[in-house]
């Protein structure tokens, strides 16, 4: 018994566990082996800690022309939401939405830009089922028919035929997997 005591004493105090430190009586003068300071180095940044990251939304193609109908892409680029979540996408201008398709990072679209479509910027709007919503500003920048900006080539604003930005729009593969 007193071999199983002493083993289970040994055993106990070499476990780890919490090490409570006490800073009553810490000599922080100059002849102290401490290092005492007030901020220890950290700086507050007024940023609350529970502060949900931005939500930035893109949407792919972003240019077309008037009479044009195309397929679209609204993705979530960062920050958290499920897009599953939206209720309705609509835009301030004249682009008609024919049909969507949601999932969870990105809603597919097919629209239409009526042939006289105002020219400009047009910005989209997502409507959530929770009464939020979120608009990408200046989504899409219709331009003249026959302009060399459609939305289903890479002639126009700099948007890939995949709409991520690069691509030459031939849908020629180089083999380069990137």
């Amino acid at each position: 018994m007193r071999k199983a005591l002493a083993l289970t004493t040994l055993f106990l105090a070499a476990a780890p566990g919490c090490i409570v430190y006490e800073t009553d009586g810490w000599d922080c003068g100059e002849d102290s082996e401490f290092e005492c300071r007030d901020d220890w180095g950290l700086e507050d940044t007024g940023a609350d800690v529970d502060e949900e990251i931005p939500v930035e939304l893109s949407f792919h193609p972003n240019h077309a022309e008037q009479g044009e109908t195309l397929a679209a892409v609204i993705r979530l680029d960062s920050g958290e939401l499920d897009l599953t979540a939206v209720s309705d996408v609509s835009f301030f201008g004249d682009v008609v939405i024919d049909a969507s398709v949601a999932e969870a990072d990105r809603i597919t679209v097919i629209i239409t830009i009526p042939e006289d479509a105002e020219l400009g910027s047009v910005d989209l709007v997502l409507e959530l089922q929770d009464g939020g919503g979120e608009v990408i500003s200046d989504a899409l920048e219709i331009f003249p028919a026959g302009s060399g900006n459609s939305g289903t080539s890479d002639s126009g604003s700099g948007t890939g035929s995949d709409g991520s930005g690069s691509g030459d729009g031939s849908g020629s593969d180089d083999g380069d997997c990137e």
